[in-house]
């Protein structure tokens, strides 16, 4: 469920913020008239069939459960699971062959999100060593853990105490939270003109997301953790990021401004009003991500589903940071 509202944060929330308060505070031009911020549309364009990938991938095996004689369950699950590890390895192929085209043979398509000499200056930080940047991650990752055990001990008492509902928790607080500072500098880009890189970090998390953490998730559940995970959501958090992906097509045109923002976080706003208002929505799947006893079953999950978020996350700033040795440069 937060793998969900992680890229339904990403793609409605940030780039709508990116939208809205870049729009406004470079509203005008050198004479006065409106004007539009511009980002890199051929970017967008080599990366919106992975995201109509992503949107297929959780949809097929949704739709196969609920097509499957309902009689019999246990060969209903097992045909999901079977299903599940597949597009899992499929998807993590998928994106190596992302990475490699990125980093390697197509550089020069992604060229204004890590290379361009119009981005360095303040923003920018000093180019560290492997060596330093895999230290550096390490710590950082323990740190992540600590911080989730902290969180998922907190997460029933939340339940009980309030009236807010499983799935609102999984779906919306619990990405944000652990977005939050990935938000916040994608933002401040938007609002300094800089919407190749605010994008970037908008649709390279979505990718990030559901090609690499959603399937690494199910392949750990598989052969280490020993608890069966699936692609199989809810039908309403499936139909709404179904609706999600065609709307973030009309981005297409490499133009923004502060209605389109307010027309993405206003989709975003009633996704937030019906997991608030109807607590059963999204019970079912959002029960793995709710403690009842310290680090079991789904919270443990929840723990190496966090830690991987970060992590891959990290792990993408130092590469950018580390270009020159990784990448033969």
């Amino acid at each position: 469920m937060a793998v969900l509202g992680s890229v339904l944060s990403n793609l409605l929330l940030v780039m709508g913020m990116c939208f809205l308060f870049g729009g406004i505070v470079n509203m005008r031009d050198r004479n006065g008239q409106g004007r539009e911020q511009n980002f890199a549309s051929m970017t967008f364009q080599t990366t919106r069939p992975l995201m109509t990938l992503s949107s297929a991938s959780l949809v097929l095996p949704t739709t196969v459960y609920s097509i499957l004689d309902k009689a019999q369950s246990t060969e209903r699950e097992h045909t999901i699971l079977i299903l599940s590890r597949g597009t899992a390895i499929v998807l993590l192929s998928l994106y190596y062959h992302y990475l490699w085209f990125q980093l390697k043979t197509h550089t020069n398509l992604f060229i204004t999100e890590i290379l361009d000499e119009e981005y360095e200056g303040e923003d920018d930080k000093p180019i560290i060593n492997l060596p330093a940047a895999v230290s550096l991650l390490v710590v950082v990752i323990y740190f992540i853990a600590l911080c989730a055990i902290s969180l998922i001990g907190r997460m029933e008492d939340v339940v009980q105490e309030t009236r807010v509902g499983r799935g609102f928790i999984g779906l919306i607080i619990v990405p944000n939270v652990s977005n939050s500072a990935e938000h916040i500098a994608a933002v401040r880009r938007a609002v300094n003109d800089k919407m190749d890189l605010a994008i970037g970090i908008a649709i390279g998390s979505s990718i990030q997301t559901v090609l690499f953490i959603s399937p690494l998730l199910v392949i750990l559940g598989w052969t280490v953790l020993d608890k069966p995970m699936t692609f199989h959501f809810e039908m309403s958090a499936v139909v709404v990021f179904v609706f999600t992906v065609p709307i973030t097509y009309a981005l297409q045109d490499g133009r923004s401004n502060y209605l389109q923002g307010n027309l993405l976080l206003g989709f975003y706003a009633i996704i937030v009003f019906t997991y608030l208002v109807s607590p059963r929505v999204g019970q079912g799947l959002a029960d793995s991500f709710v403690p009842t006893s310290p680090l079991r079953g789904g919270e443990r999950l929840f723990v190496v589903q966090t830690v991987l978020c970060r992590a891959g996350k990290l792990a993408s700033s130092l590469l950018v940071a580390t270009k020159s040795k990784v990448l033969g440069r």
